[in-house]
């Protein structure tokens, strides 16, 4: 029986795998994908149904970082449902996909603000926000430098994190030669992360830039939450392209950030594309749950075996000597979880398996 329970959840779990592969992964509270083509509504794919509106039904590109964007260009902003995404500074990540023209180089760009009330960035509220500086006039700041900043200045408690790797968290401090500046005309991504009683960090393109220990905030709501614009900043507007954005309601480790950083949307569409439009075999795998070592009977004439994790990331391929008998696959240097195998005879997928590892 209680095989059969195992079975049947592993069942359960490859058929959200193959139906919607995002609501497997990492749990996001906020997710818009900016796929729309028209309209002011944009779609939260997170599955929590907190969808919001930007200012402009045309605003929608068709080549972003993956499928389409969104434009701001100064103007533009979105007012997401902040109350009832419920992120407050206890701990949390934002991340996304961005793309600065050359050109917002000489302008302060806010990708995203939060806060209790209202605040214009670094005003005497409780705010947070993630941003990039002019820098023509400030000393402290490179052009497009990105900053993560938290701050509560009634309770005189402010958090400062820069894209500088030497400059660290003092806000008053001239930038090094080694500040990372994004407004370069191509994508990166931006990770955001804190945690109360732990850290702020900062990752750009997956890569830790640097983190504080110091963080330990008084706790407040974000009860309000703009992208691409300060909520009471006219001139503090985004000029730019956004795509992949993200918002979670925990602090996701460097691994997960990388996970986030290299995650393809076009690639798993087509993985799941592949798995609902073919009709295959399963592929009996033992022992299950796995150790070291995962084995199969070759009984398909398989040559070619791939793993992947839940959010559809291929961790492993290998070339099948013996096309009979059976088959042993080393898996010692995977992660405890669930895993999908798919097996190819040349080029052709004829059978999918699953199994989790001790």
């Amino acid at each position: 029986m209680k095989k059969k329970i195992l079975n049947l959840i592993y069942t359960l779990l490859f058929i959200a795998f193959s139906l919607n592969i995002q609501a497997q992964w990492n749990n996001p509270a906020v997710y818009y994908q900016f796929n729309e083509t028209t309209g002011s509504l944009v779609v939260d794919s997170s599955g929590n149904n907190f969808d919001c509106y930007a200012n402009c039904d045309s605003c929608w590109e068709t080549k972003g970082k993956f499928n389409g964007a969104f434009h701001f260009n100064g103007i533009h902003k979105m007012d997401l449902p902040a109350k009832d995404i419920a992120i407050t500074t206890k701990e949390g990540t934002v991340a996304f996909w961005v793309l600065l023209p050359k050109t917002s180089a000489n302008t302060i760009n806010c990708i995203w603000w939060a806060g209790e009330t209202s605040g214009d960035m670094f005003g005497p509220h409780k705010e947070m926000h993630v941003c990039t500086e002019a820098g023509l006039t400030d000393q402290y700041w490179a052009h497009s430098e990105v900053a993560f900043v938290v701050v509560d200045s009634i309770a005189k408690k402010q958090y400062f994190i820069y894209s500088d790797p030497w400059k660290g968290p003092v806000a008053a401090t001239a930038p090094s030669e080694h500040a990372i500046s994004i407004a370069d005309s191509s994508w990166h991504h931006v990770a955001c992360t804190w945690d109360s009683g732990g850290t702020v960090g900062l990752y750009i393109d997956g890569q830790a830039i640097w983190d504080s220990t110091s963080y330990n905030p008084n706790l407040w709501d974000c009860k309000i939450m703009t992208i691409g614009a300060a909520n009471k900043r006219a001139n503090r507007r985004l000029y730019g392209y956004l795509d992949e954005f993200r918002i979670y309601n925990k602090a996701l480790n460097a691994a997960e950030i990388m996970e986030i950083c290299n995650y393809n949307p076009k690639e798993n569409t087509n993985i799941i594309e592949t798995i609902k439009k073919t009709s295959i075999a399963t592929l009996n795998l033992y022992p299950n749950p796995a150790g070291k070592m995962i084995s199969f009977f070759n009984a398909f004439n398989i040559e070619t075996i791939e793993i992947y994790n839940l959010t559809g990331k291929k961790l492993l391929a290998q070339q099948i000597s013996s096309t009979n008998g059976i088959v042993e696959i080393n898996i010692n240097q995977l992660s405890s979880g669930l895993y999908f195998i798919r097996a190819y005879d040349n080029s052709k997928l004829i059978t999918i398996g699953k199994f989790s590892k001790k």
